[in-house]
């Protein structure tokens, strides 16, 4: 197994599978190796680590993952909970929440925009990608609360 820890936002990734294909991705073959792995919840750099003591584990966000889904994970598509994209899922999101922020590009020599994503009210974040059917929603990344999942687990 191996362990990719993100100290600025406490997730973990708990990476199992085919041990010639985790460390191949993951390990020390891996260009991210040792502590410039992309966290997939704040981008900031995450780190390989040998052991995650079990104290440290009840205070980080930590999802069990296989080798595919923490490599998707890493390169920007989010995490298997966020993936759920359907039409169902998209129209609820707009339909719970108003668009707060626009986050988007303008393309060179144009006056046109690239959309990368939107964020709403709640500090959801919906992201967008081209494909050869159009627009593309491919990642809808909820806010976590630290504070809500505390007070779930005492109450």
């Amino acid at each position: 197994m191996i362990y990719i820890v993100c100290t600025a936002c406490r997730t973990a990734l708990c990476i199992s599978g085919e041990l010639d294909e985790t460390e191949h991705l993951f390990g020390t073959k891996s260009p991210w190796f040792p502590d410039k792995y992309p966290c997939p919840t704040c981008r900031e750099p995450a780190q390989n680590v040998d052991f995650m003591d079990h104290l440290a584990m009840k205070t980080m966000e930590v999802h069990a993952l296989t080798p595919q889904e923490a490599f998707a994970a890493l390169n920007g598509l989010g995490l298997p909970e966020e993936q759920e994209c359907g039409p169902v899922a998209v129209q609820k999101v707009f339909d719970d929440n108003k668009v707060t922020k626009v986050n988007a590009k303008l393309m060179k020599g144009t006056n046109r925009s690239v959309l990368d994503s939107l964020e709403f009210e709640d500090g959801t974040r919906m992201f967008f990608g081209v494909s050869p059917s159009g627009p593309t929603i491919y990642r809808i990344a909820r806010r976590h609360s630290y504070t809500q999942e505390v007070l779930d687990e005492q109450g």
